[in-house]
């Protein structure tokens, strides 16, 4: 049975009795070449789930080997993974999908819409997605035993050798009373096993300048593609592993701009959320950039002094030991007043004048 086929299945039998509810999933699916227009034959098969679901292997079981967790958040695991057909090793999105949350399904999808878009140096590049039924997870790394482990650590590259225990965060939709119905996979470019977050405080001047900069060229060619990123952070700018280039990543919440989206514009980490913008404009991008400067040029000493003064920002208060450069910049991006901010290419000639 192919993939498109048993994906129509399972959406068939959940849907059941709600013919219009299936034909909008299912014209959303084939609009986006996520789903093949062939299989017709399914519109008029009613299968059932239970007997069909254990039957199937799914395409990442067969195709990758699952080495370990590197993430966790509100859409989704991380994991690095060797493809076995071309020995290569990749990050590795899973999404787990719930009965319950079909009638949302194009929400989940948009990370992929706005990742198959995109191709630049400080973007995080995507290779592939497909969407399966869901089965039971692999043996994760810390449940092998020592040899096998040891044959996993020397699969992946150097920059991960070093990091055996990777701390992660509960993912926020993940239910313990039911099991998803199916799993979004997202193959994508490995980084570094660290982001912006675990290692600001260690930059020096002129590497955070060069971070300030890649950042901005980053959301620049986000902007010019009309995609409003929404989640600029610093747990979600990663390094390349060749290169050591700032990557932006996790397009969880990204939309186009003006696009309405149906995400909740509360969505976000709090102290880089914009108070005043709308939340599908280019404008909270901007004021995200002038909250991730503050953080990498303040060097805070505490974590209350860090929450504490980003927090200030959202009621127009800048930390007044800043260069006045600097403060001006901060205040362009963050001003109450959206039509005072900068765009992202008045920004990116501020920043190249920068010198400190």
């Amino acid at each position: 049975m192919s993939s498109g086929l048993q994906l129509k299945t399972i959406l068939k039998n959940l849907c059941f009795g709600d013919e219009a509810k299936y034909l909008e999933i299912m014209d959303f699916l084939k609009e986006r070449d996520i789903i093949n227009e062939e299989d017709t034959s399914l519109e008029s098969a009613i299968v059932n789930i239970n007997d069909n679901i254990t039957e199937l292997i799914p395409r990442y079981n067969k195709q990758y080997l699952e080495l370990r967790m590197v993430g966790r958040g509100g859409f989704g695991d991380v994991f690095v993974s060797q493809y076995y057909l071309d020995k290569k090793i990749y990050a590795v999105k899973k999404i787990p999908i719930y009965e319950e949350e079909l009638d949302f399904i194009q929400n989940y999808l948009s990370e992929i819409l706005i990742l198959s878009r995109l191709e630049h140096k400080n973007i995080v590049r995507y290779y592939t997605s497909w969407i399966e039924a869901y089965s039971s997870p692999q043996i994760s790394s810390s449940s092998m035993d020592g040899s096998l482990r040891d044959l996993h650590q020397d699969l992946l590259p150097i920059e991960y050798s070093k990091f055996r225990d990777i701390s992660v965060t509960p993912t926020s939709n993940s239910s313990t009373d039911s099991s998803p119905v199916i799993h979004l996979y997202l193959q994508m470019e490995l980084c570094k096993p660290f982001s912006l977050s675990s290692c600001i405080y260690t930059l020096n001047l002129s590497d955070t300048i060069k971070v300030i900069k890649e950042i901005v060229q980053g959301v620049k060619y986000l902007h010019s593609k009309h995609i409003v990123h929404r989640d600029i952070k610093p747990k979600n700018i990663l390094f390349s592993l060749e290169t050591n280039t700032i990557k932006l990543a996790d397009f969880g919440l990204s939309c186009l701009e003006d696009s309405q989206s149906r995400i909740s514009s509360s969505q976000g980490t709090y102290l880089y959320l914009d108070p005043h913008g709308e939340s599908d404009s280019k404008t909270v991008d901007i004021y995200s950039i002038g909250v991730v400067i503050t953080e990498l040029l303040c060097k805070f000493k505490t974590r209350m002094e860090r929450i504490e003064t980003l927090k200030k920002l959202k009621r127009f208060i800048v930390p007044e030991y800043l260069d006045d450069y600097i403060k001006e910049v901060i205040t362009k991006c963050i001003h109450p007043n959206i039509d005072e901010r900068y765009d992202i290419l008045e920004l990116e000639e501020i920043i190249d004048k920068i010198n400190l």
